[in-house]
């Protein structure tokens, strides 16, 4: 069994803009979960997942936005990926600094 895990983003502080993770592929993997956290003062925000067929074109991945309002984090547990890769999205909706963390754990043949 294939196993995978990796930092997407590590004490990354995003302020009133988007940021977006390096792709992942999904190349013979058929489940994932996606931890991140986030801090700060006053925010605001989301994140989310995204998808791909090829690596230009992204989609968000249905039912997976999580509104950021207060420190907090979130798993996502993602089980039969059909698209070839995914990426997080992170939008903050203020000047104030936004810190994230986020971990993946991929799981295949």
């Amino acid at each position: 069994m294939r196993v995978s895990d990796d930092v997407l983003f590590e004490d990354e502080v995003v302020n009133n803009t988007t940021k977006v993770s390096e792709a992942v592929s999904l190349e013979h993997i058929y489940g994932y979960a996606v931890w991140a956290s986030w801090a700060g003062s006053t925010i605001t925000g989301s994140i989310k997942l995204q998808a791909s067929v090829d690596g230009d074109n992204w989609s968000d991945v249905a039912s997976s936005s999580q509104t950021i309002s207060s420190a907090s984090s979130y798993m996502w547990n993602v089980a039969d990926a059909m698209y070839k890769y995914f990426r997080v999205s992170v939008t903050s909706g203020n000047t104030n600094d936004i810190t994230v963390n986020c971990k993946f754990s991929a799981k295949g043949v």
